[in-house]
């Protein structure tokens, strides 16, 4: 063995015996048993970690993650994330422009303005202009949906006033833009292959801190796969990344005759991901009934249905594995009409997903069962906007707030379920805390479910749950230890600590 560990809870286990200590040999788990057993097939080479009685299970998997532009976001962006009102988000602004050669742009990220006191309007341009006015500046929400921009960046920019997302009033843009029209700033800002690299390195980092071994990157362009291969090539990538890439590759991806599954155990591909709706939070989730406070408002449908039934078509015929983004009731609707259509009754074993799934109704609940579809969702959005005085209730009425992301209902009907964080926040043990403590019983889960899902669930849903995802002996050597049992005190899940984390055999963080 080249590593034991020693004096922990096994939690994960395929089998059913208590267990106290791991060996691991060449990078998978050589052997499962008690300390005594362990030990003694150990020798002077084996290296013998003591676990000091805390909660080992299998590395966290994360299905749903931006993980590349997050990484590139925390070196080289501004964060707003814990600002606690507008004001406070404009001085940092202001104090972030003074740092710039005048035309350099400001890129600010994650805010999110149902956690502000006082005003909790999107930013207009004439707010930002006051605090910025010789830079672009771009503020994008925390859910990516919406940026708010000043006049300088609307020039630079030049949209069109016709496109999908821009919003004007009285015929002048008011500075913010949703779903189409957010391409044209994502055009204009672009990291570059060294970014994207030091980005990745950065993530991962992050990643095996919080007991992350494996990420799903659900949109991906041709230079942040670049990135992930140089990384691979170089022998730099240090997390499993299974990637999904954005619906503009397609014919690349088909003429090329790349497939579900091609690549390795640190990089591979997944398929298609696609988009059908917004956010909640920017209120561009496509809905049946409107919002609380804007009852016309429907959301935003990105595509036609025809187009998207045809490009789901392409993908499914061609071997790819389809991740939908539907998060609004009318948006899953839309999604599962097309995947009947599509796959006519039979998946052709790819278990294609929905991601999201905020608004699951019990029929379309049912429907995504018989479709054998996976239901990639964010426990972490309970966390964030699902608890009583939380931004969801500033959307729908509280009944209809109650049912948003029905995770027990998606368990209770058969339903393959993965957790992933979207990165808001990337913090695995905070989207378990979420379901586990959750007050509405439609999404409360117990810890053995919700860390399942974020660990076995996942890998399921990228066809390695017989690989990792389990603590089980041939099993990769993919592993996390808490300092606490999570079974013990729910509540305090939350507040349990990583102290150690295993990729591939090798320890990549150690408290």
């Amino acid at each position: 063995m080249d590593l034991a560990i020693i004096d922990v809870e096994v939690f994960g286990s395929s089998t059913e015996a208590e267990l106290e200590a791991v060996g691991i040999a060449d990078g998978k788990i050589s052997m499962l048993g008690s300390e005594k057993q362990v030990v003694d097939a150990s020798d002077k080479e084996t290296k013998v970690i003591d676990g000091e009685g805390g909660t080992l299970i299998p590395g966290f998997n994360d299905s749903h993650t931006h993980f590349a532009s997050m990484g590139v976001s925390m070196a080289e962006y501004l964060d707003l994330g814990e600002v606690t009102s507008k004001e406070e988000l404009l001085r940092q602004v202001e104090k972030e422009a003074r740092k710039k050669p005048d035309g350099e742009w400001v890129i600010g990220i994650g805010w999110d303005e149902s956690n502000w006191s006082g005003d909790r309007e999107f930013m207009l341009k004439g707010e930002i202009d006051r605090v910025a006015p010789d830079n672009p500046v771009s503020l994008r929400r925390i859910d990516g949906h919406l940026s708010c921009l000043n006049s300088f960046a609307l020039d630079k920019l030049d949209f069109d006033p016709e496109m999908e997302g821009y919003q004007l009033e009285d015929g002048e843009p008011t500075g913010r833009v949703m779903e189409e029209a957010r391409y044209v700033i994502r055009q204009e800002i672009k990291p570059d292959i060294g970014q994207l690299e030091r980005g990745i390195v950065e993530a991962a980092d992050k990643a095996h801190r919080l007991g992350v071994t494996s990420i799903h990157d659900v949109h991906i362009n041709k230079r942040k796969f670049k990135a992930y291969q140089n990384l691979r090539r170089s022998g730099e990538l240090s997390i499993r990344a299974r990637v999904y890439f954005e619906r503009e590759l397609l014919d690349d991806i088909i003429e090329l005759g790349l497939m579900t599954g091609f690549g390795d155990d640190m990089l591979s591909l997944g398929g298609l991901k696609l988009f059908t709706d917004g956010s909640i939070g920017a209120k561009t989730a496509w809905v049946n009934d409107g919002y609380i406070d804007e009852p016309d408002n429907h959301g935003t449908p990105i595509w036609d249905r025809e187009e998207l039934r045809q490009t789901m078509a392409r993908a499914h015929e061609n071997g790819l594995q389809i991740a939908t983004h539907a998060i609004g009731d009318r948006a899953v609707t839309e999604v599962l009409d097309a995947m009947e259509e599509v796959t006519s009754g039979e998946d052709k074993g790819l278990r294609h997903r929905l991601e999201h799934g905020e608004m699951m109704t019990e029929e379309n609940l049912k429907r995504t069962r018989s479709l054998g579809m996976v239901a990639s969702m964010q426990p972490n959005f309970i966390g964030e906007w699902g608890l009583p005085g939380g931004m969801y209730e500033d959307r729908f009425p509280e009944e209809q707030v109650e049912k948003l992301n029905p995770l027990r209902q998606v368990l209770e009907e058969g339903i393959p379920l993965a957790f992933g964080s979207d990165c808001m926040p990337f913090d695995p043990l905070y989207g378990v805390a979420s379901a586990v403590n959750t007050p509405h019983p439609a999404q409360k889960l117990t810890p053995e479910e919700a860390i399942g899902a974020y660990t076995n669930g996942s890998a399921y849903s990228e066809f390695m749950d017989e690989k990792k995802g389990v603590v089980a002996e041939g099993g990769l050597a993919d592993l996390a230890l808490l300092d606490g049992n999570p079974e013990e005190n729910p509540e305090d899940i939350a507040s349990l600590e990583v102290t150690l984390t295993v990729l591939d055999g090798e320890i990549v963080f150690r408290e």
